[in-house]
């Protein structure tokens, strides 16, 4: 795998002291009639075409747009945990009862940025809803006989375009089927069933990825913006089934199978692959998370990936978290590589203020040749109250532009998340 040395940058986390703090190309379809095109910028400035799914295949045009989650006082996402989080620092709230296990939640966010970064941010120079989030779920208890459970999210905003099932074909699910108003849309990002009995869970239906250490849920990362390796190189949710076993206090093993990357209780291109891996606490403190997709990824072709997570606590306030993943497909344009280091910094101020830097290397030769992109972000964690989170961070980006964003030029941006 492609190497790099990235330099680390201090970080500042705010939250419960002593815990620890875890954390496409993948921008919506742009239209429905053929691909959509980024400009690559580069000493040359060419313009060259990348990659992901904006149509269906019965015209079946695959589009390049790219499009690909946590919070912890409850998992409000994804299957099991597959790296080491901390307890959020938003003071868990009473949840509604409806009935044994049963709870109703969600959060809005509201942000702006001075300019796109190519990724999630890219409507620049606004305020934007970003997500209203509500989620409904049964947690399937660990007990000595078998249980059952479900979730359910709807989420509304300039997120969702990004968030659907655009690995689908078009007209399915929630991709392309009119639930998008403009820069503003709807998605339904999970809904499946859980069985589960004393060391077992498994979930069958459309579901979130393990892959990678950010995710999609806006109140279960440090920063405002993400990493260009979650966005371009790791899916964001999948329809198939995943089985988690805690093999003993220390390991968790995860494996199942997948209509490919990005589905909706449909299948492009063939898609089917595995999902899998493991997650182990080395010591006390230090975990390492390795997940893993192979076989037909669907929109992205076939092929290989993963995601390995090292979540270090260095001190009581100090953590240190550093992420490599690797991706390769065959696709009909030719082979594609990928690679992305990411390196965070987080530390505890306070109570109500944490701060953190995060240091990224994305590298991609889907453009015919290989091109590194490079950012820095430091931002912090302010919780004035138990359910409000305010996330200011700047940004500068430098090298190749494969996504769109403003190189080199320190972006601006700051968001608030309320939970309920």
């Amino acid at each position: 795998m492609l190497r790099k040395t990235l330099p680390i940058c201090l970080a500042i986390a705010g939250g419960a002291s002593g815990s620890l703090w875890s954390q496409d190309l993948k921008s919506p379809p742009i239209n429905s009639t053929g691909p959509a095109i980024h400009s690559l910028s580069d000493s040359s400035a060419t313009t060259v075409p990348i990659v992901r799914p904006a149509t269906s295949p019965t015209g079946n045009t695959i589009s390049a747009t790219p499009i690909v989650s946590k919070p912890a006082p409850q998992p409000i996402i994804r299957q099991e945990e597959p790296v080491a989080y901390a307890d959020s620092f938003l003071t868990p709230m009473v949840r509604p009862a409806l009935g044994e296990n049963l709870t109703v939640g969600g959060w809005v966010q509201t942000g702006y940025h001075s300019q796109s970064t190519g990724l999630f941010n890219n409507r620049p120079d606004k305020v934007n809803l970003q997500q209203l989030w509500v989620y409904l779920q049964k947690e399937a208890a660990r007990n000595p006989t078998w249980d059952w459970g479900f979730r359910a999210d709807l989420m509304y905003g300039t997120d969702a375009v990004k968030t659907q099932a655009f690995g689908n074909p078009a007209g399915t699910w929630d991709f392309q089927n009119g639930m998008d108003y403009g820069a503003y849309g709807w998605a339904i990002p999970q809904a499946y069933g859980e069985l589960a009995k004393e060391s077992l869970s498994i979930k069958f239906g459309h579901f979130f990825t393990l892959v990678g250490y950010e995710v999609v849920t806006a109140p279960d990362n440090f920063f405002y913006s993400h990493a260009y390796t979650m966005f371009n190189s790791e899916p964001f949710t999948h329809t198939g089934a995943i089985a988690s076993y805690d093999v003993n206090d220390t390991t968790t093993l995860h494996g199942g199978w997948t209509l490919g990357w990005d589905t909706g209780f449909n299948q492009l291109n063939g898609g089917s692959n595995y999902l899998g891996g493991f997650s182990r606490q080395l010591n006390d403190d230090l975990k390492f998370t390795y997940i893993a997709t192979a076989g037909n990824f669907g929109w992205r072709g076939n092929g290989y990936s993963h995601s390995m997570v090292f979540d270090k606590a260095v001190t009581e306030n100090l953590n240190y978290v550093v992420q490599s993943d690797l991706l390769s497909t065959d696709t009909a344009g030719g082979n594609n590589n990928e690679v992305g280091l990411n390196q965070y910094l987080l530390y505890t101020l306070s109570e109500r203020l944490r701060a953190g830097t995060r240091v990224e290397w994305w590298k991609s030769d889907r453009t015919g040749t290989s091109l590194s992109t490079y950012s820095v972000t430091g931002g912090f964690n302010i919780t004035p109250g138990d359910n409000l989170i305010i996330r200011p961070e700047v940004r500068y980006n430098w090298g190749a532009d494969l996504v769109g964003a403003d190189m080199e030029t320190p972006i601006f941006g700051v968001d608030a998340i309320i939970t309920f």
